[in-house]
């Protein structure tokens, strides 16, 4: 990586790196100090779960037992409601209420740390857009810190997941992640429920060094995709929605949903800024314990800075969902969406149809899962193209006895534009070995294809190859580990 293109950053990123690693470093000390004087919090006792919640939460349970092999020390899942359910911060799985770690005060709680060492194979572009290669090696510090309150009334949490990157001993903020998101989740009357998401992901574009395999929910099917494609440049993301539901009957639910979204890149050839606004209105059904079915319209409304017209997308559709078993579950939604925009601000508007949706499918086996997950929707981000995305996931883990895990994942994206597109291809393959009930080391080999005109990503570093290798300590008990930043 040339000096130049490292060490070039705006002022208003550096200053959002040094407060987020102060906030890290000030939040695992007192953790250290106070964690170990204070008993955990256990004065806000749970609701008990409705039917549905309760038979979702066996099916997590019963996945979480197969995928931790012969080794059952996993605690259970505390029955919660499904609206005040919660996912763990870049990962499809419940985040687990009432969770016991060493560094705990009260509620707030650090789940895991991990200590890595990273190489990166990159393609490098300079001003002249010629392609040249370039090896990048260094090391990083990430962790997790929580705050998770459930009471009878409600639930509120709070997630904080930094990644620090060092280079020969400096602090590299350039490399540095930050992702953070908290939720609020209550009940305002015995049949209306409201809740409040929102989350903030500070993302570097050169190398994205976490987990990129699909990860699926066992219980509902619901999936996440985690990024891939590699800019090289910052990418800020900023979302918030509110939710409204209403509990019609036993087996209808009725809900309507606010959005609001803003991103920010520092890649000169593409939009830099981008607002979104929209909402939703859906309509649910109960089949069955297992099955679901639903109705749903959408509307939202993309603003750019640059290049592009604002957009109005108008969307409505269907979903259906369904555990075959306790160890089998898929989720399918399809819709028609309207874009109605010019390619150029100025130009006259015009409405283009196309078909998104999502399926996802899981599958769990005695010591192995399959997950498989297909997607066609608006695109946002880490490019900013006014666009619609089409991604394929597909991932595999198996356990190989008590201590040993293995898992490969693949992908396909396609970012199309009036411009253009982008589109890239990654296979990842892991291993991790569990040294102690807590302690676990890993490695990893990670080979992405990636395809763009040379004119969007000018200058910087794309990496090809990434190795990497290091330590894991869990210190909540039936922790999960901690997965990259997700973009929403």
């Amino acid at each position: 990586m040339c000096p130049e293109s490292r060490f070039r950053r705006d002022m208003k990123w550096d200053c959002i790196s040094r407060f987020h690693l102060q906030l890290l470093v000030v939040s695992l000390t007192a953790l250290f100090f106070l964690g170990s004087a204070q008993a955990q919090d256990q004065s806000g006792t749970p609701p008990k779960a409705t039917d549905q919640s309760s038979e979702a939460g066996n099916a997590q349970k019963s996945s979480d037992q197969t995928t931790n092999g012969a080794d059952n020390s996993t605690p259970d899942v505390t029955e919660v409601p499904s609206s005040f359910q919660v996912t763990q911060l870049g990962s499809a799985q419940w985040l687990e209420p009432n969770e016991h770690s060493l560094l705990h005060l009260g509620p707030l709680y650090a789940s895991s740390i991990s200590a890595f060492f990273l190489a990166a194979d990159a393609e490098q572009f300079n001003a002249q857009n010629q392609v040249v290669t370039g090896t990048d090696y260094f090391g990083v510090l990430r962790t997790n810190v929580i705050y998770d309150k459930l009471t009878r009334a409600g639930r509120f949490t709070f997630q904080y997941l930094p990644e620090v990157a060092i280079d020969n001993g400096v602090l590299e903020t350039n490399l540095s992640n930050q992702s953070l998101s908290f939720s609020i989740a209550r009940a305002l009357a015995p049949r209306w429920t409201l809740a409040v998401t929102s989350s903030l992901n500070y993302v570097n574009g050169h190398v994205l060094y976490g987990n990129a395999n699909l990860d699926v929910n066992a219980a509902t099917g619901g999936g996440v995709q985690n990024p891939f494609l590699q800019t090289t440049q910052r990418w800020l993301n900023v979302g918030t929605n509110a939710n409204l539901g209403y509990q019609l009957s036993s087996r209808d639910t009725l809900s309507a949903t606010l959005t609001y979204g803003f991103s920010k890149s520092d890649l000169s050839t593409l939009p830099q800024e981008s607002n979104s606004y929209g909402g939703s209105f859906a309509w649910s059904h109960a089949l069955s314990q297992t099955k679901s079915f639903g109705l749903f319209a959408t509307v939202q409304e993309l603003q750019y800075s640059t290049m592009f017209s604002s957009t109005l997308y108008k969307g409505f559709g269907g979903s259906f969902s369904d555990r075959l078993s306790a160890t089998w579950v898929m989720q399918i939604s399809a819709s028609a969406s309207i874009g109605n925009a010019g390619e150029q601000p100025g130009q006259n508007k015009h409405d283009n149809w196309t078909a998104t949706g999502n399926a996802t499918l899981r599958k769990d086996f005695l010591n192995s899962s399959v997950a498989f997950d297909a997607y066609r929707g608006i695109t946002n981000g880490p490019f900013l193209t006014g666009g619609y995305t089409s991604r394929v996931d597909a991932s595999y883990s198996r356990h190989l006895g008590r201590r040993m895990q293995v898992g490969v994942g693949a992908a396909y994206e396609q970012d199309k534009f009036s411009s253009g597109r982008i589109s890239g291809t990654y296979a990842s393959t892991t291993i991790s070995y569990l040294l102690s009930r807590s302690v676990s080391v890993f490695a990893g080999y990670a080979r992405r294809w990636q395809n763009q005109n040379q004119s969007i990503l000018s200058s910087g570093e794309v990496p090809a190859n990434t190795f990497s290798t290091g330590l894991t300590w869990n210190l909540a008990h039936g922790n999960s580990g901690v997965i990259s930043p997700v973009i929403y």
